[in-house]
Formats: C-alpha cells, structure tokens, sequence
C-alpha cells in the first residue's frame, strides 16, 4: 500500500509540526501494510495558496491512499487552494481520503462569525473523505452537529511521543508565549509587564524557565526576551518534551505545548490562540481553568488564582492528570491507525468530556450568516 501523505510539515521550524511529522513517519516506515509513502510539503513554492506541483500529482495519481495532516490549516476562511486541488484529484482518480489530526474553527479569525457557503464547502468534502479525525473536542462537536459521518475524535498525534523518560518534576515553572499575543497587541508592554509579574510573584520559590517557539513573525523567545530574573532556553521538541518531565507546571499558548505538557505528564495552564484549540485542549487533556490573555491586565488577582490552585494542589492536580493519560494516551497514534485498521477497533471512550460545556461554547461563540452578508458588514467598516 502507497501512502500519498499531503501538507507534510518536516520542513517548519515549528516545534508541534516538526513533533508531528516525525511522529507521522515512525508510524509509516515501521507499519508492514504501508510499503511506500511519499510526502507533500504545505511549505512548498506558494504554500496552502498553490496547486500541487506536477511531481506531486504524479505521486498522488500512482498512491493508493491519500493521508492529509489537516493540523491548524482548516477554518471558515475560504478552503486554501492546495486542499482544494488535493480534493478534486482525489474524486477525479477515485482515492480514499484520510483527513486527520486537525482542528476545525469554522470562524473568522478572532470573530464569531461563520460564512455559511465556506463551512458548507468544507462539509460537502470532508464527508466524501473515508475516515475524518479531529484533535480536539470542540472540532468534534461542530462538526458531529453538522451530522459528518466518518468522524473520530483522538488526541493529537504529538502525544504519541513518548520516550522512555521518568518523570523528576523539580521547582520549574514554564512560561510560553504564543501566536495570539503577537496578532493582537493592545501594547506589548502589557503581556511583558503582566508576566513578570507573574514571575517575581513566585520567585524564588520556582525557577521560571521560557522556552523559544520558532513562528511567525517573531519567535515566542525573541517576543519574551525582556523578561528577567528567567532562565530562556532555545528547544527542539524532544527538549522541549524533556523540560515538561521535569517541571512542575507550564503555562503557554502553544497547542503543542499543551500536548507534550500532558504526554509528559506536566500539569499545564493554557491561554487563548488563533483558533478554539486551546479552549478544546483544555477540555480534552486540562482540568484547571482556562487563563484569559486578553484580560491578564483587568484580572490579574485571577491569573495569580488559577496559578495559586495548581501549585499548591500539586498531588491531586498531578493525579487528575494521570486519570485522563490512562483513557487518552493509548489511542495516541489514533490518527494514523485508522490507516491500517478497522476504525470500529479505534473507537474511543469520550464519556468523560463534558459536551454540555462544549455546546453552550459552540453556541456562545458562532454565528453563521451568508458570506455576501459577512463581506458587506466588512466592506462597510472600511
């Protein structure tokens, strides 16, 4: 069986893509069913907004499966070009299509609006796909509510990463940055200030440790350079992994700080991000409290809360997060397993999600309207 594996992300300095696609090809090169596998890079000349290059087609014409890492690439803005064009070849040759290991925020970017055309557009194709499997259960929900059939929720694939590692926490404390603070910034000195504060409050009781995160357009690293009285450190991803086992908690916006934060057993404290991964990441791996970045300033007394609870609840916190590691962890590869098995094998037990929460969430935070109807109320804001 060839394995034609689309929007591969080997080539971004990302931390969470390198973490995924190396998991992606342990899991291909060691599977007896898979013999050859080719890959497809979504950072090819003109990224998602180009058509597959020539070769690639050729590729994806002789392959017998087609495997897209969705990852973060999928939301109510007009299907980029590239997925498009993989849909199309993919119907025109009559290959079935995995679409794993993503989310799916069907918003405008940092609104609460949908454009009902693009979500229908994305619904129409991904319920043509022969397994479809999301990486957080707010995803989940949307898209279970839309009635999509072939449809499973799985941890992300970054957290089968796991290596032989014992966990040694020590008086650590992890600080990260992420993609929303350097897109939307009232003032930058707010997000310096407010984390320095944070970090003198608990100094010297725990050393505070930030990690760089290669992005756009500045590293989290170069972003959080000021901050003093820290010791920053520049990771790969197994470092990165490494760093989470010995510490006692990570605060970031990362999803795939989250992730490691949870495969490594390390509690974690997450903030909002481009998309609704963060919140879902909280439902999924988190018990504590979501912290709101863009209230950090009003609300410091309950940043500092949130904090209080899980430092000085360490046990019971770390005990928690044994409980959901021993009901996800082991569909961890769940998103590339549907490759060679019977996806009624891949089944997992979700009974301890709350969906309640989910759908008053879904609820509060969109609303679908026409897409003429969206660009209208746009172009009047001009």
């Amino acid at each position: 069986m060839k394995v034609f594996v689309a929007l591969d992300t080997m080539e971004s300095q990302n931390l969470g893509c390198q973490l995924v696609s190396h998991q992606l090809r342990n899991f291909i090169n060691n599977s007896s069913q898979i013999t050859s596998s080719y890959y497809s890079s979504t950072f090819a000349e003109g990224g998602l907004n180009r058509y597959l290059h020539k070769h690639d087609v050729e590729e994806l014409i002789e392959s017998d499966i087609v495997y897209v890492n969705g990852e973060g690439s999928c939301s109510a803005l007009e299907m980029p070009r590239r997925i498009r064009h993989i849909f199309k070849l993919a119907w025109e040759y009559h290959k079935p299509v995995y679409f794993c290991n993503f989310t799916f925020d069907p918003r405008w970017q940092f609104k609460k609006i949908v454009s009902k055309e693009d979500v229908d557009f994305w619904l129409d194709n991904l319920s043509k796909c022969k397994v479809v499997t999301v990486r957080d259960p707010i995803s989940y929900q949307y898209l279970k509510r839309h009635e999509l059939k072939n449809l499973f929720l799985y941890p992300d694939l970054g957290t089968s990463y796991q290596p032989p590692i014992e966990r040694s926490p020590k008086n650590i404390v992890m600080l990260g940055g992420g993609s929303i603070i350097k897109k939307i910034i009232p003032a930058k000195e707010i997000y310096i200030q407010k984390f320095q504060e944070i970090i003198d409050h608990y100094s010297p009781r725990y050393e505070f440790v930030v990690p760089d995160w290669p992005s756009n357009p500045e590293s989290d690293g170069e972003f959080l350079k000021d901050l003093t009285n820290v010791k920053h450190v520049s990771p790969t991803y197994s470092e990165y992994y490494n760093l989470c086992s010995q510490s006692v908690l990570n605060i970031t916006g990362r999803h795939h700080g989250a992730v490691m934060s949870f495969a490594a057993g390390c509690p974690f404290l997450v903030y909002q991000s481009n998309m609704w991964k963060m919140e879902g990441d909280n439902l999924f791996y988190g018990t504590n409290p979501l912290l709101d970045i863009f209230r950090i300033d009003t609300e410091f007394d309950k940043w500092i809360a949130v904090i209080d609870s899980v430092l000085d609840n360490l046990d019971q916190v770390h005990d928690e997060v044994k409980k959901r590691q021993k009901n996800i962890l082991p569909f961890a590869e769940g998103h590339i397993r549907v490759l060679t098995k019977e996806t009624s094998n891949m089944n997992m037990d979700i009974s301890f999600i709350d969906f309640n929460t989910i759908d008053s969430y879904i609820d509060a935070n969109t609303q679908t309207i026409s897409k003429t109807t969206i660009l209208n109320k746009w172009s009047a804001s001009l």
